[in-house]
């Protein structure tokens, strides 16, 4: 039969060749997807998701909502240089394709909005032209304005190198500082997202590997293995990298964080692992690749298993309805799984290979159990069910705050008060108006039993409802284009105030204007012929506006204030909120649905598989306890304080649950094996404490920390996913080092006895020499005494 050691070794040079051939293309993968990026929240749907179809038959008819804006402090109707500035955005070759087509779809201004008014066929005075735009393109000193450049798909795609071109445009042609340019709008969110990922690939990341490279050093039994294992993490985050680039999906804000958090979920393994095999290396019968060999195939288990969790938790995420979120899931399921055959055949052989931990076959001893493992063991055995009592009573006090939870992806949930982006949108909204648009979109029958003046009635009535909403700020619609041409008509012609003159009247200026209202963006016929009339209604960027809600009571308004007229035509009228808020809102929706669904598919897979894996049901429901208990704690207080949670956050609790389950099945591994020698539960949790509670103490210290470093960035979700990733964490080691002994303690531990052992309880004087005395020394007398026992029966 091949020796363990030559059959270990071959297959090892084996993989290791293979990774070599792979490599480069590994590289190739990695490097380049770092260059591509897509942040936007229309990137985090597809198109198949039904309110982003809703979203693109809008833009069909009125426009992309893809716009950026742009103001200054001087930026007013009457100065000419906006016309010079529409210009070279609209002709200047740096604007343009290859092919010389726009990347922009419509530049327009305050100035430009005005102008139309002024000129056939609405003719409005200047005063009436400025008062009717106020809150839209015009400020409240009847001046100010700001200019609106509509990208279209091909330019969202060359943003990140057209936004600084714009600045410089705007600089040179209106002699505006540039740190006194505001920009703001949908392009100005992914352009700002954009950066702060290139941010975060460039500054944080090498930081957060810094952090681990170091705490790899420190806390690994050899120095020499922390750096192997840490260059392992290092091909771990390229694969995960590489793995982005050949499945064709975008380089999203969401996506920068799997490396990093690939290489902190690869050195928790990997120190589980070089743990084990130091505790083979003892066996100083084989030579170091028998001993690499040993460790896998008397830990696969538990290693296995814990990153078959971990690759759950991940996959769960793949069940969103939003794409950023579901393409993080599958990529980073894969991901796991890839990177738990290369930890857990590549690191063994690799310590191996360089004659790691040879020369420590000599040391036969261990030191004395670390002061907090001591102090650790001592608290639980003495107030097991106390700490079981008060950790329930949290888990059901602060579960109530879950409930409450909330979500958003508003501006002020993407980025600091402080940044250069937030101030944009508050100098602009201060000067010129609003900027969040509510689109609602008015359908009318085809058939021609509706009048004009019978549908700018009805748009009346319906705008009235809208402007008496509260946090509603300014509504603008063809009824401030076509109300002063009216008037204005009336009183030149003198028309009679009598109701058929005036009914003619709009009838005639109202068709007249509707190429004019079409230029506008504001009157447009769909496919079936119907015409299409908007309604935008604006909101704050920066208020307290809670869009889920205000879209509910809006379109029980807008339902209302349709049916309350019984005297109009019997063909009913369609209306539909649309436009990106309308999106967003939905998007936020669907984040809270798909926190619950990834949340409880994870559990229940994960529980399924522990209770395969333990034996028991009962067993794998106490030991998912500790495992709930950060998730709970953690979400259920965001719930009580009110705060919405973000993309970033929401996908950290299938995450987490995935990941702190690790450690949990290393412990329980440790104990029922204890259990299966004559020990009784309070010594073999003491056994787990001593050698697994450094491990477990030591990759949480890891993941902690070097997902921590990633709270720096600038991008919020980013910063909320590493401080929420590091604090579940953190609570999951209370958990496993605390809770759990704690249960496995009290009364419920019984579950986890064996049915069939050799009886040797100790005596109090061994329970207190228990104690006093270094682990290995009490489970080397205690197996001693078991082989004993069962060498001379009773």
């Amino acid at each position: 039969m091949q020796p363990l050691s030559t059959f270990f070794r071959q297959r090892f040079f084996i993989l290791l060749l293979y990774l070599v051939l792979i490599l480069p293309w590994v590289i190739h993968g990695a490097v380049t997807i770092l260059h591509a990026s897509s942040s936007s929240p229309l990137d985090w749907v597809d198109h198949k998701y039904a309110p982003r179809a809703n979203y693109e038959s809008f833009r069909t008819l009125f426009g992309d909502g893809d716009v950026l804006i742009a103001s200054w402090k001087d930026c007013r109707v009457d100065d000419e240089r906006l016309d010079q500035l529409r210009e070279v955005l609209n002709k200047n070759k740096s604007f343009h394709d290859s092919t010389g087509e726009s990347f922009f779809t419509h530049v327009q201004s305050g100035r430009d909005a005005v102008n139309q008014l002024i000129q056939p066929p609405f003719q409005l005075p200047f005063s009436d032209a400025t008062r009717s735009l106020k809150g839209v393109f015009i400020g409240d000193d009847g001046f100010s304005t700001l200019v609106s450049i509509q990208f279209n798909a091909a330019g969202l795609k060359e943003r990140s190198r057209l936004v600084p071109l714009i600045q410089q445009a705007i600089r040179k042609t209106c002699e505006v500082p540039a740190q006194e340019i505001w920009l703001s709008g949908p392009v100005m969110d992914g352009y700002t997202v954009d950066a702060a990922s290139t941010n975060t690939m460039q500054k944080t990341a090498p930081l957060s590997a810094a952090v681990v490279l170091c705490l790899c050093i420190l806390c690994v039994e050899s120095p020499m293995a922390g750096i192997l294992l840490f260059l392992i993490s290092l091909l771990a985050q390229a694969i995960s990298l590489a793995l982005v680039y050949y499945s064709g999906a975008h380089m999203t804000a969401l996506l920068i964080v799997l490396p990093p958090l690939l290489q902190v979920i690869s050195v928790a393994g990997g120190m589980h692992l070089i743990h084990y095999y130091f505790a083979a290396v003892k066996q100083k019968e084989n030579d170091l690749y028998a001993v690499a060999a040993i460790t896998i195939r008397d830990n696969w288990v538990p290693f296995s298993l814990s990153a078959i969790t971990t690759a759950i938790g991940m996959f769960s995420l793949a069940l969103s309805q939003i794409s950023a979120v579901r393409d993080f899931g599958v990529i980073s399921g894969i991901s796991v799984i890839v990177n738990w055959a290369i930890v857990c055949f590549l690191l063994p052989g690799a310590l191996a290979l360089f004659r790691i931990g040879s020369k420590r076959r000599h040391q036969a001893t261990e030191g004395e159990t670390p002061f907090l493992f001591r102090f650790l063991f001592r608290f639980v055995s003495s107030h097991a069910s106390m700490i079981c009592l008060t950790s329930l009573l949290a888990m059901v006090g602060l579960g109530q705050g879950l409930s409450s939870l909330n979500a958003s992806v508003r501006i002020e949930t993407l980025f600091a008060p402080d940044s250069s982006l937030v101030q944009s949108y508050n100098q602009t909204e201060n000067q010129v108006g609003p900027l969040v648009p509510l689109e609602l979109a008015i359908t009318f029958p085809k058939a021609n039993s509706w009048t004009y003046q019978q549908k700018l009635d009805l748009l009346q009535t319906v705008s009235d409802k809208l402007t008496s909403h509260p946090q509603i700020d300014r509504v603008f619609s063809s009824l401030d284009l076509l109300q002063q041409a009216i008037a204005q008509y009336q009183i030149l012609n003198q028309v009679p105030a009598i109701p058929e003159a005036q009914t003619e009247v709009t009838e005639t200026l109202v068709h007249g204007s509707l190429p004019g209202l079409s230029d506008m963006h504001y009157l447009a016929m769909d496919s079936e012929g119907r015409e299409v009339w908007r309604i935008t209604s604006l909101t704050s960027a920066l208020g307290d506006t809670k869009y889920n809600e205000l879209l509910t009571e809006l379109e029980a308004d807008v339902q209302r204030s349709i049916d309350v007229d019984k005297t109009r035509p019997s063909e009913a009228v369609k209306f539909q909120f649309a436009g990106i808020m309308p999106l967003v809102h939905n998007i936020q929706q669907q984040l809270l649905d798909d926190l619950f669904s990834s949340f409880l598919s994870a559990f229940a897979v994960i529980f399924a598989i522990l209770a395969l894996s333990l034996g028991s049901f009962a067993k794998a429901t106490i030991a998912m306890i500790p495992n709930l208990f950060p998730v709970v704690l953690m979400f259920g207080g965001l719930g009580w304080s009110g705060k919405a949670i973000d993309i970033g956050t929401i996908m950290t609790a299938s995450i987490a649950i995935g990941i702190a389950v690790d450690d949990t099945l290393h412990f329980l591994t440790m104990f029922e094996k204890a259990l299966a020698s004559p020990m009784t539960r309070k010594q073999a949790v003491k056994y787990v404490y001593e050698h697994c509670g450094r491990a477990i103490l030591n990759t949480t210290i890891v993941c902690v920390c070097g997902m921590a470093v990633f709270s720096l960035n600038s991008f919020i979700p980013t910063a909320r996913f590493s401080w929420m990733m590091a604090g579940l964490l953190a609570l999951a080691v209370v958990g496993d080092l605390v809770l759990l002994p704690a249960l496995l303690l009290s009364p419920l531990g019984f579950f986890f006895e064996p049915k069939q052992k050799v009886a040797l309880a100790p005596s109090p004087s061994t329970e207190l020499q228990m104690d006093r005395e270094p682990f290995h020394n009490m489970v080397t007398k205690t197996l001693d005494q078991s082989a004993s026992v069962l060498s001379h029966p009773r």
